[in-house]
C-alpha cells in the first residue's frame, strides 16, 4: 500500500508517476502492468467526482483521506493520511473509557462483555485456536477470523465469548452503516487503532454478506477501500489493531461473485464454516439453558426434549439435504425453545409434555424452511475449515 502525503496536486501527480515505475519494476505483476497503468492514468485525486481544486482545499483542511481508482479497478485503491491528527477530545474519551460517546460519534458499538467461553457449544477447532491466540495477541500481527455458515449457529455469540476470553473490548462494526462513506470508515478504523494502543479489542464485522447485497454499482470504490483496509491490516502502512478482527457471513455467494479475492490465501488467518451442532452438543446446550432459565428439567428430561426435536423434523429434512450432523435445530432455535418453556413455566407454574411438543412444532427449523438457501450456503463450505 502507498501512503501519499502531498502538499499539492502537482506533487500528487508525481507520486502517481512513481507508482507506475514501481509497478514496472515488479516482474510478478507484469501481466497486469497495462491495466494498472491505464487505471493510474485516471487517478488525479478523484473523490466522489469533485474537481481537483475542491479536493485540494479539503486536503489542506485535513478532510481528504483517499486517492481512488476508477471502479473498474477496485484493486487499485491507494490510501493516504491527511495532516490532521487524531482528535485530542477523543483521546480523552478513550482514557475515560467513555465508550458510549465514542460509539455514537464513530457509528460503532463498543462495550465490555462477559460471555463464558464454556457456554459455546461445538466449534472445537476454533476454541483450540483461540487458546493459542491468547498467548500471541500483541506479539504476532493477525489478519483475522472469517466465520461463514448457517444463520443461528452462534457466530455472533462466539465473537463475544472470544472477547471475554481474551479480556478485550468488544466492538461491533456494521459495514452496512458505512456504505458509500469511505472517509467515515477510515475514521472508525483510526479509532480502533487508537483504542487498541491501550486495550485489546475484538472487532466484529457481522453479516458482511448483507453489505455486499446492498452495494450499488457505483459503490465499487467503497468495496475496493474495504478490501485494502483488510489486506493491509497489521501490515506496514495499514491500521494496527491489537486484538482480533472477526467477520461473519451467512451466504458468501454474493461476496464470491463480486470479489473472489476476498477469500484468497493470506486475507484471513482462519476461515471456518459453521454448521449445525451435533446431538451431544445440543444436550449440553440444553443443560446450560436449563440452568440459565431456572427450568425444572433433569438430564434425562433434556435428552428426551432433544430426541423429540429430531423425531419431529429429522426425516423431513434429510429427504432433501444431506445431513452431516445428527441434530436439526440451530443453537438459536434451541435457545428459543427453552425460552418459550421458561415463559410457560412462569405463567402456569408447570411444564407439561404437551407444552413441550407444541413449542417444538411452533419452531420450524431453518434447515426445513430455507432449504434452497441452505444448499447454496453449503455449496461453498469446502472453501473453509469445517467446525
Amino acid at each position: 500500500m502507498f501512503q501519499i502525503k502531498t502538499s499539492s496536486i502537482i506533487e500528487a501527480r508525481k507520486v502517481i508517476d512513481a507508482m507506475k515505475k514501481h509497478i514496472e519494476s515488479h516482474r510478478e505483476v507484469s501481466e497486469k502492468i497495462n491495466l494498472h497503468k491505464q487505471a493510474l492514468n485516471n487517478i488525479i485525486l478523484d473523490l466522489d467526482g469533485k474537481k481537483e481544486e475542491e479536493i485540494y482545499e479539503r486536503y489542506i483542511k485535513g478532510e481528504v483521506f483517499l486517492v481512488i481508482s476508477p471502479k473498474s479497478y477496485p484493486f487499485l485503491t491507494y490510501l493516504y493520511k491527511s495532516k490532521s491528527k487524531f482528535p485530542i477530545e477523543d483521546i480523552k474519551l478513550i482514557e475515560e473509557e467513555d465508550f458510549e460517546t465514542l460509539s455514537e460519534k464513530y457509528t460503532l458499538r463498543i462495550k465490555k462483555v462477559n460471555v463464558s467461553f464454556k457456554d459455546v457449544v461445538g466449534m472445537r477447532k476454533l476454541k483450540e485456536e483461540v487458546e493459542k491466540l491468547e498467548k500471541v495477541i500483541g506479539k504476532v500481527p493477525l489478519k483475522g477470523i472469517f466465520l461463514v455458515g448457517v444463520p443461528g449457529t452462534g457466530k455472533t455469540f462466539v465473537a463475544k465469548a472470544i472477547a471475554s476470553k481474551l479480556k478485550a473490548l468488544y466492538v461491533e462494526l456494521d459495514i452496512k452503516e458505512f456504505l458509500g462513506d469511505i472517509e467515515r470508515l477510515h475514521k472508525a478504523f483510526s479509532l480502533l487503532e487508537k483504542i487498541s494502543e491501550k486495550k485489546k479489542v475484538v472487532v466484529l464485522m457481522d453479516e458482511l454478506d448483507k453489505a455486499f447485497y446492498e452495494l450499488k454499482g457505483n459503490e465499487g470504490r467503497f468495496l475496493g477501500s474495504l478490501m485494502t483496509i483488510l489486506n493491509d491490516l497489521n501490515e506496514e502502512g495499514g491500521y494496527k489493531i491489537n486484538g482480533v478482527l472477526i467477520a461473519t457471513a451467512n451466504n458468501i455467494v454474493k461476496i464470491a461473485e463480486r470479489e473472489p479475492a476476498f477469500f484468497r490465501k493470506g486475507r484471513w488467518d482462519y476461515m471456518y464454516f459453521v454448521d449445525l451442532i451435533n446431538k451431544e452438543d445440543a444436550i449440553k446446550l440444553g443443560k446450560i439453558l436449563t440452568q440459565k432459565f431456572s427450568l425444572p428439567f433433569k438430564d434425562e428430561d433434556i435428552r428426551k426434549i432433544i430426541d423429540k426435536i429430531n423425531e419431529e423434523y429429522l426425516s423431513l429434512i434429510t429427504e432433501k439435504i444431506n445431513m452431516e450432523k445428527d441434530f436439526v435445530f440451530t443453537p438459536a432455535e434451541v435457545t428459543t425453545l427453552f425460552r418459550m418453556l421458561k415463559i410457560k413455566h412462569l405463567s402456569e407454574g408447570k411444564i407439561r409434555v404437551l407444552d413441550i411438543e407444541r413449542a417444538i412444532k411452533d419452531i420450524k427449523p431453518i434447515y426445513l424452511t430455507l432449504q434452497k438457501e441452505i444448499l447454496a450456503i453449503k455449496s461453498l463450505e469446502d472453501m473453509m475449515v469445517k467446525l
